[in-house]
């Protein structure tokens, strides 16, 4: 349901199906332990290839179904606009993440996604609150 799907429904006369369940999370502060290893850089053109096989690999995984062809595209324009950050370990890429707009209060986050065993774009690093 929701209060927008009920009203939409209501007046256009038309069903709705819930497609992909999504949350969103409000990080208010970070708490670093001090033993992270590795640091994040900012992608590169270098890194095109990279972050086309994980942009591919998350869309799968989100969608199980491969990607129609605007999400990997769409990695050129946000590399150029300066929007994915690589966390490296050991010097190897290990996952990224992605900006993707401004918010009143800071920046929207989005497409983070771990290689391999990772878990977190920046190991150790967790949210509070």
């Amino acid at each position: 349901g929701g209060a927008f799907a009920d009203v939409w429904t209501k007046f256009s006369r038309q069903r709705t199906a819930q497609g992909l369940a999504m949350t969103v999370y409000e990080l208010r502060q970070i708490r670093d332990p001090g033993n992270a290893s590795g640091a994040y850089r900012h992608a590169t053109d270098a890194d095109r290839d990279l972050l086309e096989t994980w942009v591919d690999a998350f869309h799968w995984e989100i969608h199980d179904r491969a990607p129609l062809g605007q999400e990997v595209g769409a990695v050129s324009r946000r590399l150029a606009e300066g929007d994915y950050r690589i966390w490296e370990d050991g010097g190897e890429p290990v996952s990224y993440a992605a900006r993707s707009r401004p918010t009143p209060t800071g920046m929207a986050i989005n497409a983070v996604y771990p290689h391999g065993q990772r878990h977190l774009p920046a190991p150790g690093l967790r949210a509070l609150g």
